[in-house]
This record gives structure tokens, C-alpha cells and sequence, in this order.
């Protein structure tokens, strides 16, 4: 705020320059040593005059508690007084009242139709039946009390010190109620008889300790030995039953290999193909290793019966026998004196099978006698004559 008092409003305005000449002639500017100084300004700055900010709180408490009292002072007269009770009719008023009420009620009386009753599905009503009777409530057993512990034994009172029970009433005790028994002085407990000690068992010596183990040891190999026994039999019979079941099978796919060859030759090759598939022609990947190093060894110095005859006693069956003639014959495909076709070798590899006769074939893990020398071999010179 200034406070100045020559301010004037109604001033006049500065006249503005000439647009020609901006710049006023430095004629009129006086030099800044003539200037006036200005005069000084004087602010003031004047404070709040609200409530200081102490005394809000004890202000709105007092006011607060201003307004609860005036609310009780107007709510509780104005509750005290009980609204008047309707003030009682005259008798003959409530007469009239009712026989006014009996005519009206008579005149719009209604014939009061029963409720229907369920129907059945032709729409007669249902049969009423009739409820059962109500059982009487069972009664709850009464609880059983638990037996509570013994009452302690009455002490025993000495016989001299037993006197007669007399009323303090009475004066004499001629006149005194006839004497209480005494309790009878509890039996005391018999001592427990000494039980005996069982005796100690004495411990083994140690020439009893190492005969049971010697024993144990013994009963543990026979055992053992048994059980490889049982083992040994098991597994021998087993390879009987599977020489026995090889042989049912070799004999059963010659006879219908036979019966194939018998028939039709053009389609011989591939019923022979479809019989070895009927068969089966895997078997242990062990013995086929084995048949093919025993056949590797002895390369160039054994002849097809003889190479037939080491299948069979190693175990392989009939349908791999024959794939292993018609693979030799395969080799000899479209030659001059070769098959034609792999059905033509099929037919020649069954024929030469056939030809073959089976022996008792040995078991599977013996190995076979070493063949003889080809130069003294009767198969030998027989195939080369």
C-alpha cells in the first residue's frame, strides 16, 4: 500500500511523442545531478484479527456441549408427557355398536365352502388315512452313578477307651439311647510272599559261539547248494521243453512246405514266403551270433548239407534255415545255370531242405565237433565227382 498525498487521479496523461522524432532532444533531459530523488514508500502489513488458534478447541468443546444440553431440555418434556388414553364408551354406545355389526354381518354372510382335498389322476378324492398313533416318548435311561472310591477304614479305638454315647440333653444316664456298635477293626493286609528270582541263563562260551556258526555256516550251503540244484533242473528242463517245442515246429512247416511244393508251381514262392512269415523266423540274437562265427571259422571247407545240419543243432528254426539256402541261392540270380526270379530261388532253397533229413538236434550251448577236412570228406568228393 502507498500512501503518497499528492497522488492524483485526475492527472493528465502524458502527451506522447511526435511519431517523426522517437528519440526526445537531449535539450530536455536533464543531467542525472539535477534528477529528484524519489520518495521513500511505507508498507504496512496488518494480521489477522481471527480467534487465536489456542482457543478454537475449548470453543467448539463449550459450544458442543451447549447444544446437547439444550437438545435434553427440549426432547425430555416433550417425552414426559404419556399421550391420553381413548376415554371409555358408554354401555349402551357399545350394545347398539354390536347388534349393528351381528345385522350387518348377518346380511353379507357368505357360504364358507370347504377346501378341496387332494384327487387322483381320475379325479376322485384320495382315501383318507388315517394317522398312526403317536408312540410314547421313550424313557431315558437313568444314568448309572459311577462307583466312587472306597470310604478310608475306620481306626480302632481301644476297648478301655469305649464309653457309652450319652444325650447332653439328659440328665442321668439312666435315660440315655441305647450305645452304638463299634466298628470292627480292619484286617490288615498279609505281607506278599517272596517271589523267586528266574535264574540267569549263563552266557555261551565261546566254543559254543563258533560251533552254532559253524553250523549255520553249514546249513547256509547246503541251502545254497540246493537251490542251484532246483536252478540246474529248472533250466535244463526248460531247454528240453524248447528242443522239444523246436522240433514239433521243424517237422509241422516241412510237412506243409512238402504240400506247398506239391501244388501249384506258380505260386509257390509266395506261399512259401507267406509260411516262413506264419512261422516266424526270429530267434536269439546270441545263437545267431555264434551260427555266424562257427560258419565264418569253417568258410570254404563245409558243404549246404553240413551247414544245415550246425543251424539246426545251434537251435535256429526251420523258415531261418531256408532264408539261409535261398540267400546262397540269390547270389547265383539270373545266372546260366542260377533262378530267375527270388520265387524260383525260394522253390529250389524248400527243395534242397526237404532233401536234408532232420537229426536230434544237440542243445543250444554245445558247440559242435570240428568238421572234417574237405580232401577226406565223402560229402567233399561226392560234390566235386
Amino acid at each position: 500500500m502507498t500512501e503518497n498525498p499528492e497522488f492524483d487521479l485526475e492527472s493528465a496523461w502524458l502527451a506522447p511523442a511526435p511519431p517523426g522524432d522517437p528519440t526526445p532532444a537531449p535539450a530536455e533531459v536533464a543531467p542525472p545531478e539535477q534528477a529528484v530523488a524519489p520518495e521513500p514508500v511505507v508498507v504496512i502489513r496488518y494480521r489477522n484479527r481471527g480467534l487465536h488458534p489456542v482457543l478454537m478447541l475449548p470453543i467448539a468443546l463449550i459450544a458442543s456441549l451447549a447444544l446437547l444440553a439444550g437438545y435434553h431440555a427440549y426432547v425430555e418434556p416433550v417425552a414426559g408427557h404419556a399421550a391420553p388414553g381413548p376415554s371409555p364408551r358408554p354401555a349402551a354406545t357399545v350394545a347398539s355398536l354390536d347388534e349393528s355389526v351381528a345385522q350387518a354381518a348377518a346380511a353379507f354372510a357368505k357360504d364358507e365352502a370347504p377346501l378341496p382335498g387332494p384327487l387322483t389322476l381320475e379325479g376322485r378324492p384320495l382315501p383318507h388315512e388315517p394317522a398312526p398313533p403317536a408312540k410314547p416318548p421313550e424313557a431315558a435311561p437313568a444314568p448309572t452313578p459311577e462307583p466312587g472310591p472306597p470310604p478310608p477304614a475306620a481306626e480302632a479305638v481301644p476297648a478301655e477307651e469305649a464309653r457309652s454315647r450319652i444325650s447332653i440333653a439328659s440328665a442321668s444316664p439312666t435315660f440315655a439311647g441305647p450305645t452304638e456298635a463299634d466298628p470292627a477293626p480292619a484286617a490288615e493286609p498279609a505281607p506278599p510272599a517272596d517271589v523267586a528270582k528266574p535264574a540267569e541263563t549263563p552266557l555261551p562260551s565261546q566254543e559254543e559261539m563258533m560251533e552254532r556258526i559253524r553250523q549255520e555256516a553249514e546249513l547256509k550251503a547246503i541251502q545254497r547248494a540246493e537251490m542251484e540244484r532246483r536252478q540246474a533242473e529248472d533250466l535244463e528242463r526248460l531247454k528240453e521243453e524248447s528242443v522239444k517245442r523246436l522240433e514239433e515246429e521243424r517237422a509241422q512247416f516241412r510237412r506243409q512246405l512238402r504240400s506247398i511244393l506239391k501244388g501249384e508251381p506258380a505260386d509257390a514262392g509266395a506261399a512259401i514266403e507267406a509260411l516262413c512269415e506264419q512261422f516266424g523266423r526270429n530267434y536269439s540274437p546270441g545263437v545267431k551270433e555264434r551260427a555266424n562265427a562257427i560258419l565264418a571259422h569253417n568258410k570254404g571247407r563245409l558243404t549246404s548239407d553240413a551247414e544245415v545240419r550246425i543251424l539246426r543243432s545251434l537251435g535256429v528254426p526251420e523258415p531261418a534255415v531256408l532264408d539261409f539256402l535261398c540267400n546262397r541261392l540269390n547270389r547265383s540270380l539270373r545266372s546260366r545255370n542260377g533262378p530267375h526270379d527270388p520265387d524260383e530261388a525260394r522253390v529250389v532253397a524248400a527243395r534242397q531242405l526237404l532233401r536234408i533229413p532232420t537229426t536230434v538236434a544237440a542243445p543250444a550251448d554245445s558247440t559242435p565237433a570240428p568238421p572234417p577236412s574237405p580232401a577226406r570228406s565223402p560229402v567233399y568228393r561226392r560234390a566235386a565227382s
